[in-house]
């Protein structure tokens, strides 16, 4: 009796684990949370490790390649500026950002003061990106969908302000409170699927 209740005991051990994996794959699965995160609060490593989403609208934009110079450039810390920020700004890839690190063994990357100056390898060519729309700096907790919603009224804009916003949004899952995202104004939407 008692080898009867061992293999009964494994039996159900084994169904439950398996429920419990099948579980996990459909949260993976689900609808990326889109959430906000401050360079701050968060270590960069951590950030830039997270999980992309399964999903194929949620695709990673593929980044052009940047070819650096050669030459060593300056640029004197702005208000908010983090490492990741300052990436962007000079080679439009927040993700370069260990690069200008490793320019600025000194430098503590979570605790920039304005007017510091690092030192960066100068790109061939200069970053350029001109977004459309009406600014709006990424607050705490906030995620696409919730910027769509006190937008546009609506969760399901969150697309849109994506596309907008590209190379900087490379994972709408992945968005930074400080970081200054685009949108479109209504007018300028509803205009566009008239025309």
């Amino acid at each position: 009796m008692k080898l009867y209740n061992i293999i009964f005991l494994l039996i159900i051990s084994f169904g439950l684990a398996s429920c419990s994996s099948k579980k996990k794959n459909d949260q993976e699965e689900a609808t990326p949370s889109m959430e906000s995160t401050t360079n701050e609060e968060v270590v960069i490593d951590d950030i830039l490790e997270a999980e992309q989403p399964k999903e194929e609208v949620v695709q990673e934009a593929q980044a052009s390649e940047m070819i650096l110079s050669g030459e060593t450039g300056t640029y004197a810390v702005e208000e908010g500026d983090t490492l990741m920020l300052i990436s962007f700004k000079l080679y439009g890839d927040y993700r370069k950002w260990r690069e200008v690190a490793s320019q600025n063994p000194g430098i503590n990357p979570n605790a920039l003061k304005k007017g510091t100056v690092i030192n960066y390898i100068k790109p061939s060519a200069e970053f350029v990106w001109n977004p459309e729309g009406v600014p709006h700096l990424i607050r705490q907790g906030e995620t696409l969908g919730t910027i769509s919603n006190e937008k546009y009224g609506t969760p399901k804009k969150w697309k849109d302000i994506w596309e907008n916003n590209k190379p900087m949004i490379i994972n709408p899952n992945l968005i930074f409170a400080g970081f200054t995202l685009y949108y479109k104004p209504l007018e300028d939407m509803v205009s566009q699927i008239q025309n």
